[in-house]
């Protein structure tokens, strides 16, 4: 077997493989143990849709956010769902893809049980791939479904900001949605090609005015 420690395929199996199945990742026979990951986590998906309501799938989710002219280089975006009128988050917040020294990292889907999700908030790094610091702006924006066994592409979040008065830290966001990088599903589609081939498209859903005024970035 080939070694996984930077690679896609190491992050779907071992990362999403408790929440694919529902149990903790336990140590697997000899003849599993010759399945390459991208056969391991499409037996993971196959169990999971047989689950139904109560299995998982991956998800491809991303955002590219834009302040005045510049394009974020380094990005995050937080999903959950909405329980009892508050937003409640599924996971840790989902690194955008970005490169060190030209080698693609962080471009992998993300495990995520059968439901209906929303975007919660979308972040501009200040340092690429660090989760310290940075401009967070606060949703939800758009809504979104993972089906059991499913691999599905959702889109990413295009927020644009424009200050409108610097003092009163007030201004503009537009939002939209934009297709997943072709870069993010190439990198993917060479790690875990049948994994891949069963990928479907569905973008997410705006939830509300795609024009918004905000007090501060992060309010």
């Amino acid at each position: 077997m080939q070694n996984f420690e930077s690679s896609l395929a190491f992050a779907i199996y071992f990362g999403c493989a408790s929440l694919l199945v529902g149990v903790q990742v336990q140590e697997v026979d000899a003849a599993e143990a010759q399945l390459s990951a991208d056969e391991q986590t499409m037996k993971l998906l196959t169990e999971a849709a047989a689950k139904g309501s109560e299995g998982a799938g991956l998800v491809f989710v991303g955002t590219v956010i834009i302040k005045g002219k510049n394009k974020c280089l380094g990005t995050e975006v937080s999903v959950g769902q909405i329980v009892e009128g508050k937003y409640r988050a599924a996971s840790l917040p989902i690194q955008g893809m970005y490169k060190v020294f030209g080698t693609p990292k962080s471009y992998g889907p993300k495990g995520l049980r059968a439901g209906q999700y929303v975007v919660g908030w979308v972040k501009c790094q200040n340092v690429v791939g660090s989760v310290v610091g940075g401009t967070t702006f606060n949703g939800p924006y758009a809504r979104f479904q993972v089906k059991a066994g499913e691999v599905v592409d959702v889109g990413a979040l295009k927020l644009e900001y424009e200050s409108e008065n610097i003092f009163a830290g007030s201004g503009k966001i537009r939002l939209s949605i934009e297709p997943t990088s072709q870069e993010r599903l190439v990198e993917t589609r060479k790690q875990t090609p049948t994994v891949m081939s069963k990928l479907v498209t569905r973008h997410m859903v705006l939830a509300g005015a795609t024009e918004r005024q905000v007090k501060r970035p992060g309010l």
